[in-house]
């Protein structure tokens, strides 16, 4: 436990004060005071491989509820990696473990709080639905917190911004994509894919398709 303690202080000490360092040691002994800690193994597991499984008919489920295959792929990976990472099995995960794992993620990786909030919605989605479908008796992800992100007000280009990107623009086909972008609000790709059937000349529309969620809109 000592031990323990010295290296988490260690790894404190550059962001903490001296007093607010002496603080910390001083409940992390009053709180593991008479605590037996054992390192829980974690060795190769082969023979269980139900996750894997229950993997396949979560993405099969979101399939259904009409989520795009670049979102099913997204929730694909970062559940492979969450329970390779873990090596446990289902019913055996805590709490504590995803909280380890989205902790250890972002230190290892440097994520923004954006994304990491984003990795927190993808596994707590899968653990809902395992305890749904009753591959698990309670939902460890119940009591993950919703990570805390910054709201950042994104400002329109002004009128001076928008004639310097009409400016860089090379040939009409550019400038009459950043036209489109700007007045539609449309993701890139949703306008790459555009096809002359889906705009209105005449009556001066265009119907967007969105690649998030397969929705469509009109824009004038």
């Amino acid at each position: 436990m000592e031990k323990l303690i010295a290296e988490i202080l260690a790894a404190m000490q550059d962001a903490l004060t001296p007093g607010q360092l002496q603080k910390l040691e001083n409940v992390l002994v009053i709180k593991t005071h008479g605590v037996v800690l054992q390192k829980e193994h974690t060795e190769l597991i082969v023979s269980e491989r139900h996750w894997e499984k229950a993997l396949r008919l979560y993405l099969a489920s979101k399939r259904l509820e009409n989520c795009s295959e670049g979102t099913l792929e997204q929730y694909g990976r970062c559940i492979r990696m969450l329970m390779q990472a873990l090596n446990k099995r289902l019913q055996e995960i805590t709490v504590n473990d995803l909280r380890y794992y989205l902790a250890a993620y972002q230190e290892q990786r440097g994520i923004s709080l954006a994304y990491l909030e984003t990795l927190r919605h993808y596994i707590s989605s899968f653990f809902v639905w395992l305890n749904d479908e009753g591959y698990i008796s309670r939902n460890p992800a119940r009591r993950l917190k919703r990570v805390k992100v910054p709201q950042k007000i994104r400002k329109p280009y002004t009128a001076e911004e928008r004639e310097h990107l009409r400016c860089l623009a090379r040939t009409e086909r550019d400038l009459a994509l950043m036209e489109v972008l700007y007045s539609t609000a449309g993701r890139i790709g949703e306008i790459l894919s555009l096809n002359r059937s889906d705009v209105d000349f005449t009556g001066r529309e265009v119907i967007v398709y969105g690649k998030k969620g397969k929705k469509s809109g009109r824009s004038a």
